[in-house]
């Protein structure tokens, strides 16, 4: 997906990456929007092709950015609603790979790198703990994901 950086609740910003060199800042409507095109030129592809695609590494961070596992998901959990829409709606997406579970699992400090003996969560060593982990905490956005799995299950 072309959104990264981190989201924040008052004037909503996303950074999309567009290259190394480049970066702008958009609305959540807007990232929304532009990953939805992306999701369906992949399609466009995907249909030419003859092969099924698969959504991966769908995550944005919590809101404000930050890395504790209290902090409010709510930009996260539109966003992911609105993609995960978009993936059930669409024929040739066989389904999305969201980033990343965490559990139960907790950063000894929020923000900081992983160290050995650190707990390991969602997030990969080389990234700051709790960035895109996804806590069994986060009840709406845990909420938001078993909704659209229970819709994908229809399929099966």
């Amino acid at each position: 997906m072309p959104v990264c950086g981190y989201s924040q609740e008052s004037g909503v910003s996303f950074s999309l990456c567009r290259s190394a060199e480049t970066r702008s800042t958009v609305s959540r409507p807007q990232a929304i929007r532009m990953s939805q095109q992306y999701l369906a030129n992949h399609a466009m592809i995907a249909r030419r092709l003859g092969k099924p695609l698969v959504l991966q590494e769908l995550a944005l961070s919590r809101d404000g950015g930050a890395f504790i596992a209290t902090a409010p998901t709510t930009s996260r959990d539109r966003y992911f609603d609105a993609l995960l829409r978009s993936v059930h709606e669409s024929a040739e997406v066989a389904g999305a790979q969201l980033w990343a579970w965490a559990g139960e699992g907790r950063p000894k400090e929020a923000g900081v790198h992983w160290v050995l003996g650190d707990e390991l969560i969602g997030d990969p060593p080389q990234e700051r703990q709790g960035h895109y982990s996804i806590f069994d905490t986060d009840v709406t956005t845990v909420a938001t994901i078993a909704k659209w799995s229970t819709r994908f299950h229809e399929y099966t």
